[in-house]
């Protein structure tokens, strides 16, 4: 059981190694050939045990495009927010059932904020330390109403709020610069989430207009999970040029979403702070 659109296992080898080791023991005889083993789900950069366990599946539900059965029913996350999953990845398969029932004076599903920082590099990775810094103040301007508003069965902000990010540096720069009031916020990439849940999820997209966000682009996978780790609200923090909502990619039907259902933080009466 399981869902090969959330976060990829990580692998311990690269493309070209499949490659050479698939021409040495005689499995594949040209690189074009690397494709079709590679959607079976068993080379080792990228292999996939429920993308295995799915191509081995003699069972397709009349409808189906895929081998198996698909669990329609979503309780998790408000409507706004699993829409976004349905547009994103699931063709509208999903069938949202969460009985919602908004809490007094909460943030709405969906929530943007426009920072206007730059994207610098870190190594191989990236961080944007003006989103970093108004994500960390906006926690602290709100830990209090966050507790109050969210905070059922004694819960306290780590247990409601996760901030995650496509980049280790933009999340080890946020947890450094955490204050003592806000440590043991789950802070990571989207791996760090996976499997988990969260009242309120903060993406730090990091990117900024003028970089490629390629991260975000290239497989809905990070977009679906880091949406669908979020209950309540999903916030986005960051250029939000880069979520073109004219675009066909992935960034743009984030876009599409948060701009047409979503709000704009700096307009929202007691949660700005900003």
């Amino acid at each position: 059981m399981g869902d090969v659109y959330q976060i990829e296992p990580v692998g311990a080898s690269s493309p070209p190694v499949d490659e050479s080791c698939l021409k040495k023991y005689g499995i594949i005889s040209k690189a074009e050939d690397l494709p079709a083993i590679r959607d079976l789900g068993v080379v080792s950069s990228t292999g996939n045990v429920m993308k295995v366990a799915q191509v081995a599946c003699g069972f397709k539900l009349e409808g189906n495009n895929e081998p198996g059965v698909f669990l329609a029913q979503h309780n998790r996350c408000e409507d706004e927010i699993i829409g976004i999953c349905n547009d994103l990845i699931y063709s509208g398969r999903l069938e949202p059932k969460k009985k919602s029932n908004r809490r007094p004076d909460s943030l709405p599903p969906l929530v943007y904020c426009h920072v206007n920082g730059q994207s610098a590099r870190s190594g191989t990775s990236r961080y944007n330390e003006l989103e970093l810094n108004t994500i960390i103040g906006w926690l602290q301007h709100n830990q209090f109403k966050i507790e109050k508003i969210y905070g059922d069965e004694g819960k306290n902000i780590a247990d409601i709020v996760g901030v995650v990010t496509p980049f280790y540096a933009q999340a080890k720069r946020i947890k450094a610069s955490l204050p003592a009031q806000l440590k043991g916020i789950t802070i990571g990439t989207v791996h760090s989430l996976q499997g988990a849940e969260r009242e309120i999820v903060i993406f730090s997209t990091v990117y900024t207009r003028d970089i490629s966000a390629r991260m975000l682009n290239d497989k809905p996978n990070l977009i679906n999970v880091a949406v669908s780790r979020a209950k309540e609200c999903f916030m986005v923090f960051g250029d939000t040029k880069i979520l073109d909502s004219d675009a066909s990619n992935y960034a743009g039907i984030l876009g599409q979403h948060m701009f047409k259902n979503g709000v704009d933080l700096r307009k929202l009466d007691g949660w700005n702070n900003l």
